[in-house]
């Protein structure tokens, strides 16, 4: 007597020997870490005369700027920088921020006052460039620094980048 193999057998080998190739896939794939944020202090010093000009295209008279020297790829891959704020009248605002293109978000993490040096913001969140108040972050992100969801490079060319991307004024 011969047996006979029929085609609901030979789908059924199949499967099995298919489902045993995913089990063994399976086995063997370890999923990434949780991304974890490591703090990095804002820099003791910087200078405002070497701004790179950030476009806001937000209605505002302020103009936005990086000072290229504090721009850094921290080992989580943020990037930060020291943004500054001027008014028509001179008057500034300067924050230490950073830029997360895995996520495409922006975080404030201190502001600089004269006299007082960096105090930190409190209740500092993670937002999506297009939902941030200014958006300079988004345009930053989008042109210079992100490439999709990666960081585009090291400091040195995305300061290239930035400036490249610079609004003419």
């Amino acid at each position: 007597m011969t047996a006979r193999i029929t085609p609901r057998i030979t789908a059924a080998l199949l499967a099995a020997a298919i489902s045993g190739f995913v089990s063994a896939q399976n086995a063997n794939f370890e999923p990434d870490a949780p991304w974890v944020e490591k703090p990095q202090a804002p820099p003791e010093a910087f200078a405002t005369d070497t701004l790179i000009p950030v476009d806001n295209p937000a209605r505002s008279n302020l103009s936005f700027g990086v000072v290229p020297e504090t721009l850094s790829v921290g080992e989580d891959g943020v990037i930060r920088y020291v943004l500054v704020a001027k008014s028509p009248s001179g008057a500034m605002n300067v924050q230490y921020e950073g830029i997360r293109c895995a996520d495409r978000t922006v975080k404030i993490y201190a502001n600089w006052r004269a006299g007082d040096g960096w105090r930190d913001r409190r209740n500092t969140e993670w937002t999506e460039w297009r939902l941030a108040p200014g958006r300079y972050a988004l345009r930053m992100g989008r042109d210079a620094l992100c490439n999709v969801q990666i960081v585009f490079g090291p400091p040195a060319l995305l300061i290239e980048r930035l400036a490249a991307a610079a609004p003419l004024r």
